[in-house]
Formats: C-alpha cells, sequence, structure tokens
C-alpha cells in the first residue's frame, strides 16, 4: 500500500520533477537530431526507451531487476539464475541505464531474459512503462533508487525489495539532508538486504528497522563461483602463460598512464601489461595513448599469438576481463587510482591472484577491507609503490603466490550472501 504525502514531500516532488524535466529536455532534443546515427549504431538501438518509447514486444514481468550497468548486471547474475534454475517458466525483465549494461545481459543471458532500458526518472514515462510491464515484484541492485519509480510501483502495490544494497555514510547524510524526497521512497521499500556491515548501519540511521532490513553480505562472494574460462581465454592464456603478467582490469583515465610508468621502471624483460579499459568508448583513446608512449601494442580484437616483443596487450572488447585474470600473475582492480571507488577485487581472487588497488575503495569497502587483512590485496598511493610490490613479487613468487592463495580462501570463507538472499526474496509477496 502507497503511503501518503506531506503537502511538505508533494512539493518537493514537484521541484524534483521540474529540474529532472528542464534536462530532460536538451537532452531528448539531442536525442531527435541525432536519432538517425544512433539507430545505424548497434550500441545505441533502443535507446529511445530512455526517452519514452516503450518496446512493442514488451511481455509482463513477474520478476523486474534494475541494474544500472554491467557492475549491477554482474552482481545479480547469480540471483537471477539461482530463480531460473528453480522456475525456468519465470518471466524475468532486467532494466539498465547503459548499452554496456545491456550487452552485458546479452552476454550472460542471452533470450532467457528481457532487457529493456530504464525510462528517465519522469512521472508520466514511469507510469507508462510500469503499467505496460506490470511487474509482480522488483528488485533494485546495490544503490539507484528513483523517487519517481519507487512511488508509481508502490501506487500500483508492487513490492520493492533492494539487493546486494550499498550505502555509504556520506550518502546516508545526503539522503538525510533531502528527507522530504527520501523518506517517501524509503517507506515504500518492503526490504533491504545490506552488503555489509557499514551498510546495514547506514540504512539503520535511515530508520529502517530489523524487519525492513537483513545483512546478508555481499552476492559477490558467491557471484564469482559462475565465472568460465572460455577456450578463447584458456587459448590467450597459453600464449601469455611463458610472460609475468600484469592484469590492469577495468581502468580509467590516468590509471593507464600509471602502470605504463610502472611497466617501464620495474624494467623486467618479459613483463606484459594486459589493459583492460572500463568503458568500450575508451578503446581508442588509449590505444592512441599507447602509439604515443611508443610501446609494443598488440590488440585482442586482433590477437592471434602473442608477439616476443609485445609489451602491452589492449583489451579492446567486452565481457574477456573476469575469465582474463586466470591468466595474470599479479592483478590491479581499476576505478582505485582513479576516484571511483573501486570495482570488483573478488574476480582475481577467485583465480588466487594477488591484487593492487589505489586508495578510493569505498564502493567495496568490506571485501577490500578483507582481502587486505588477509594479505591478498595491496594499497599503492604512486607508481613508486606500485614499482616496488611488482618488484618483490617478481622477485620473490613464493610471496606472491601465498598472497594470492590467502584471497581464494577468503572468497570461499565469505560465501552465503546468495542462498540468505533468496530466503528473504522468497518472503516478498
Amino acid at each position: 500500500m502507497a503511503q501518503s504525502r506531506t503537502l511538505s514531500q508533494y512539493l518537493a516532488f514537484l521541484l524534483y520533477d521540474f529540474l529532472l524535466l528542464l534536462a530532460y529536455i536538451p537532452v531528448t532534443i539531442k536525442w531527435g537530431l541525432w536519432r538517425q546515427f544512433y539507430l545505424s549504431n548497434k550500441r545505441y538501438q533502443r535507446r529511445g526507451q530512455r526517452y519514452g518509447d516503450i518496446a512493442e514486444d514488451l511481455v509482463a514481468a513477474d520478476d523486474w531487476f534494475h541494474c544500472v550497468s554491467v557492475g549491477e548486471v554482474v552482481a545479480a547474475s547469480c540471483v537471477i539464475k539461482a530463480l531460473l534454475q528453480a522456475h525456468p517458466e519465470r518471466a524475468i525483465t532486467i532494466t539498465t541505464t547503459t548499452p554496456t549494461g545491456a550487452g552485458r545481459v546479452r552476454d550472460i543471458f542471452g533470450d532467457r531474459v528481457q532487457h529493456h532500458y530504464l525510462p528517465w526518472d519522469l512521472p508520466w514515462l514511469m507510469n507508462a512503462f510500469i503499467k505496460a510491464l506490470q511487474p509482480k515484484r522488483v528488485f533494485i541492485t546495490e544503490v539507484e533508487l528513483w523517487p519517481n519509480m519507487i512511488l508509481k510501483l508502490a501506487k500500483y502495490q508492487v513490492p520493492v525489495m533492494l539487493i546486494n544494497a550499498r550505502m555509504t555514510e556520506r550518502s546516508a547524510q545526503k539522503y538525510a539532508q533531502f528527507s522530504l524526497l527520501s523518506e517517501p521512497v524509503f517507506a515504500n521499500l518492503q526490504h533491504v538486504c545490506a552488503q555489509g556491515q557499514r551498510d546495514y548501519d547506514a540504512y539503520q540511521q535511515l530508520g529502517f528497522d530489523a524487519e525492513r532490513l537483513t545483512l546478508t553480505h555481499n552476492i559477490k562472494f558467491d557471484q564469482v563461483s559462475d565465472i568460465a574460462v572460455s577456450d578463447e581465454v584458456a587459448q590467450v592464456g597459453e600464449s601469455l602463460s611463458q610472460r609475468f603478467v600484469i592484469v590492469a582490469g577495468s581502468t580509467h583515465p590516468g590509471e593507464e598512464e600509471h602502470w605504463l610508468d610502472v611497466l617501464e621502471q620495474c624494467n623486467i624483460d618479459d613483463a606484459l601489461l594486459v589493459l583492460v579499459p572500463r568503458h568500450p568508448e575508451r578503446f581508442d583513446k588509449v590505444l592512441s595513448l599507447l602509439r604515443e608512449r611508443e610501446v609494443s601494442v598488440q590488440c585482442w580484437s586482433d590477437f592471434s599469438s602473442l608477439n616476443d616483443a609485445t609489451q602491452v596487450l589492449l583489451v579492446d572488447a567486452m565481457g574477456v576481463l573476469s575469465p582474463l585474470y586466470h591468466c595474470a600473475d599479479v592483478a590491479f582492480v581499476g576505478g582505485s587510482i582513479a576516484d571511483r571507488g573501486g570495482h570488483n577485487a573478488l574476480e582475481p581472487a577467485f583465480f588466487a591472484v594477488p591484487i593492487i588497488m589505489g586508495e578510493h575503495r569505498y564502493n567495496n569497502p568490506v571485501i577490500c577491507t578483507t582481502l587486505e587483512q588477509a594479505g591478498a590485496l595491496y594499497l599503492t598511493a604512486s607508481v613508486e609503490q606500485s614499482v616496488e610490490r611488482i618488484c618483490q613479487w617478481y622477485d620473490e613468487p613464493a610471496v606472491r603466490v601465498a598472497a594470492g592463495q590467502s584471497g581464494e580462501k577468503i572468497l570461499h570463507a565469505n560465501r552465503g550472501a546468495l542462498t540468505k538472499t533468496l530466503e528473504v526474496m522468497q518472503r516478498l509477496a
């Protein structure tokens, strides 16, 4: 049952809608002007769904999972797979806001689930989408809470649950500052499954009691058990087996430069840097950077075998990083030197690979702290520190192997979030 709003809350939502509309109008005009370009580019097909177009073949959903982009899709994937295994007949829809997220849905599930882009959070767009989709239950992955989306679902008495929920102290303070918007949203969430004690405590401070809040821990501890090494990646691994391989995964601007400096200063003859930029639109920029730095580079897209002189393998493809960690001697997890909060450190841990990250690790603090305390993850704040760590691990392989194995042990010891999450989901009417 939807919770009623006070006059002040109603006015706050009007202001929110007005400000969002001011941003929506120019973006929509730009979409119209460039529509033909977007429609001719496969990455942007169906992007009109973000602006109100609803797929003509949209099928009603038993369960609707909203995942912002790649990371959230991957986190939710093990939950969705478990649901499909137990109930193959369930109609599941996944929404994302990015083409890369949509591509990950396709890569993981093919045609087993329905994908649709999430419309802008304007009341009439969200209302039209929800009426067309007719979901019975909604699961939001990790963090993205859109006010109109939540309230429109409440209007139609559709239960909403947050899974693998994140909430930093800073975010909790912002929600508290904008309580006229956040309180109606929180009041209409049936349950929150928190991924760590920090997140659990933050939701408690925001008014969630024990009946609506469960500490499940992080689904990603279970999710990585699904990583499969394809024949293609296995063949690449064989080609790289004679080199000291540093995989720098999910990199952002500034991080490629960091590791090129490390590669140069380490002066390890058989070192190979495998660069995997986070966003595909940066592939060409990173390739230009490598050519400017005059390093010998091969690209994944035309890779057949590794040349002896190659210093950098640029992975210009999506969906390759997770299994590629099995080729690594050392892994860097990106978004951590660049201030993006750090990406998933459990993927290299799954393959018993020691990990280096920068100081920005607030997206997954529990995971990173746990791995760091076990000696599987090391902090770098400079090129010099990275060089020191890489050279130590190169000179002392037994130390490197032990660090990787400690991460693998931590991963196995912390599994169980999937089972807890599924148990809570069963109670959602």
